[in-house]
């Protein structure tokens, strides 16, 4: 296992995969929708296929956080700093995009500020970091889960998500019929189920014991999920006549997370890296919070100048891919230089 200066390799290069992932997400029909101006064929399977492989961004950001917070021991004063952290980046993060929003200084409001971020999200991405708080406020709980958990209640858990979560949506993409909302699991809930399996993977199971072959075939089982999850997702498509719809594309990610997760590290642990590659993924890696948080803003300032000149050379897709990478390089370097003031290093 390679880990310089304390950092594992594999879930900073999964924290840069995962902020890619995520920036693409909010690419529209330029990348991640691009599926949707096209005729069915293998450019729009190959589209939408891509667009059903970057929804593992945040259970990749789940499990990461399992891997890194369920084996530690922390007191409830700990825990309650970690708690008090996240709340004052929601808020400061928010009141940033509040300003930004209006039109004049007069359209300003603490009443309407404290309103939409008690009832609603200032920005759509944001809704990771209220889900984020909920997983912080049971860690003491799932630290007690996770540690008391044998080998086969994790597997147990991967196979509830098989049935419930993976099983309905095949059966709904094969019928058209969705399973009784009210017969839920809580333990496959996203804040819940990806933090236990991401300790599950990080420290219970021995990558090491995997050869080429189980990798091969862990690979094919990924493009067979990204395929059925882009099939089924162009069935409902047709059904519902709405180009837009994704009802299918994170069908599989309770599988494809875990897949994605055990072939990064199982790679990264026999690949030999350069020490000056190590420092660069460590750096971009220790960005990509602040980078989520400010992506939105990257998108809608650099984005679309990235995509106007590259589009000139490249596709369309390629075009959105190079941009996405263009705005993680200007994020890391302008949080990089953000973290260098005293206050905000101990938010970011």
């Amino acid at each position: 296992m390679i880990v310089t200066n304390n950092k594992k390799i594999h879930i900073e290069c999964l924290r840069i995969l995962a902020i890619f992932f995520v920036i693409f997400n909010h690419t529209g029909t330029t990348g991640f929708q691009y599926y949707t101006t096209l005729n069915f064929s293998m450019k729009y399977i190959l589209c939408s296929s891509l667009s059903v492989l970057c929804t593992v961004a945040v259970p990749l950001f789940f499990m990461i956080s399992g891997a890194l917070l369920l084996k530690k021991d922390e007191s409830f004063k700990k825990i309650l700093k970690r708690i008090t952290r996240i709340f004052f980046v929601l808020v400061l993060t928010s009141l940033f995009y509040y300003i930004i929003s209006a039109d004049n200084f007069n359209q300003l409001s603490i009443i309407d500020f404290i309103r939409i971020i008690y009832t609603d999200t200032m920005t759509t991405p944001l809704w990771y970091l209220y889900a984020y708080l909920a997983f912080l406020f049971t860690l003491p709980f799932l630290r007690l889960i996770a540690r008391n958990m044998k080998d086969n209640d994790f597997k147990y858990l991967i196979i509830l998500s098989l049935l419930f979560f993976v099983g309905r949506s095949v059966i709904a993409g094969l019928t058209g019929y969705w399973l009784n909302k009210n017969f839920s699991i809580l333990f496959i809930e996203s804040t819940i189920y990806y933090p236990l399996i991401g300790y599950y993977v990080e420290h219970r199971l021995d990558i090491k014991k995997f050869k080429k072959i189980h990798m091969i075939l862990i690979f094919i089982l990924l493009i067979i999920n990204i395929f059925v999850g882009s099939l089924f997702n162009y069935l409902q498509i047709l059904r519902s006549t709405n180009s837009l719809d994704q009802t299918f594309l994170s069908s599989f990610n309770s599988i494809n997370a875990i897949i994605v997760y055990i072939f990064i590290k199982f790679i990264l642990n026999k690949v030999e890296i350069s020490i000056f590659l190590k420092k660069i993924v460590n750096l971009v890696g220790g960005c990509t919070f602040g980078i989520y948080l400010i992506e939105e803003f990257l998108r809608s300032k650099l984005y679309w100048r990235f995509y106007n000149f590259i589009n000139i050379i490249f596709g369309n897709m390629i075009t959105s891919i190079l941009s996405v990478i263009c705005c993680i390089f200007i994020g890391t370097l302008f949080i990089f230089l953000l973290k260098k003031l005293p206050v905000i290093k101990n938010l970011l």
